[in-house]
């Protein structure tokens, strides 16, 4: 354990990016948030409505900008890590420690597809009630803003439950994807990403202009955000907390964790035939970095 403990240090140390980049993202917000790019969207002439269902999904949008910048750094580290090694022939020189090829593999996967998502829900976690926060003090009095509409303590706690079951069912779902960039990583003769991102465009292309082979796009895009209809009941809305606005109580939802529903997730069985072709391909990962020395 102490020897795979150091091996994800390992990742990190050489890949500051998977921390740098939500921090980044942090940062970004809030410079946003100060010089208007976010308060420019608070229009007086919005209606009730509008601002209930900003208020209703723009916490749980904010908190997806983190986890779409962190996928990218994820995809490219998973393309650069074995490869990377390979191309600077440092993989000589880790292949000489004791410590084997299955426990490098998966260390460099645990690091972009756990590790990864965890950093950026952590720092989510910290940055969007402190953003909300802030832009609450400043559209106080405002009826016509979702800001001091969604400074509510229980309603950010129920995003980062949310945020937190999301980033357990990405880590199922993106298994098959991961492990294809590991796969391309320890096998590409030269430049990972296009080997790893140009088969996948190609088939999605092929299967919308030859007849009978859309459901190669259609396996390809639901790869990407297909889990978003089986995990979630966004449907479900309630007279929760909020504010007047015209003599009309605008709600947020009663709870966030009520959209959570793993039931049709877990009895699909493209979550388990992608956890099964994952499985496959962290081998093919494996005996590549097992056998692939040069680039």
């Amino acid at each position: 354990m102490k020897t795979f403990l150091w091996l994800l240090r390992r990742e990190f140390w050489e890949h500051r990016a998977i921390v740098i980049a939500p921090v980044i993202t942090a940062i970004v917000l809030f410079l946003s948030a100060v010089t208007g790019g976010i308060q420019a969207s608070q229009d007086p002439a919005r209606g009730p409505e509008t601002v209930a269902d900003l208020a209703h999904y723009l916490v749980p949008l904010l908190g997806s900008i983190f986890f779409v910048v962190n996928g990218f750094v994820a995809i490219f580290y998973l393309m650069d890590s074995l490869y990377g090694e390979r191309k600077d022939r440092s993989v000589l020189f880790w292949r000489s420690l004791p410590v084997s090829d299955t426990a490098t593999v998966t260390a460099k996967l645990v690091t972009g597809l756990l590790l990864a998502p965890l950093v950026a829900l952590v720092v989510a976690t910290m940055a969007v009630p402190l953003l909300t926060f802030f832009l609450k003090i400043h559209f106080a009095g405002n009826p016509h803003s979702a800001w001091p509409l969604m400074w509510n303590s229980g309603y950010l706690l129920e995003a980062a439950a949310l945020w937190g079951y999301l980033t357990a069912v990405g880590v199922l779902w993106y298994l098959p994807l991961a492990a294809w960039f590991l796969a391309v990583s320890a096998w590409a003769p030269k430049n990972p990403f296009l080997w790893g991102l140009v088969p996948p465009a190609a088939l999605l292309v092929l299967g919308k202009i030859i007849p009978g082979t859309s459901w190669l796009a259609d396996l390809i895009t639901d790869r990407i955000g297909g889990f978003l209809s089986l995990s979630l009941n966004t449907a479900i809305r309630g007279p929760g907390p909020g504010v007047s606005v015209n003599d009309r109580h605008l709600a947020i939802p009663t709870s966030l964790v009520s959209w959570i529903e793993p039931g049709h997730l877990f009895a699909s069985p493209r979550l388990w035939g992608g956890l099964a072709i994952g499985v496959l391909l962290v081998f093919v990962a494996i005996q590549g970095r097992r056998y692939r020395t040069e680039a």
